[in-house]
């Protein structure tokens, strides 16, 4: 079995390779709670382009809370 860091890894090259399905799949694999920030912005990235309205979602409120914890109000903003 892959490591999590592995797993982000394979997840962030589809992301770059516009492979929503394969990408969201994968940071899901890699559990959301122990994403940070940036990955979760992607995975609500992977949600919006597959129209899976849920994950978006779930990932920028996540990604909000990340920010907001860790005291970086505008970025928490921009989720």
């Amino acid at each position: 079995m892959a490591s999590t860091a592995e797993i982000i890894r394979k997840a962030h090259a589809e992301y770059e390779g516009a492979r929503w399905d394969e990408a969201a799949r994968l940071f899901s694999e890699a559990q959301i709670e122990r994403l940070a920030a940036p990955d979760l912005e992607k995975l609500a990235i992977c949600g919006a382009m597959t129209a899976d309205r849920g994950l978006f979602e779930a990932s920028m409120e996540k990604a909000f809370e990340r920010h907001l914890s860790a005291g970086q109000s505008r970025k928490a903003a921009r989720s």
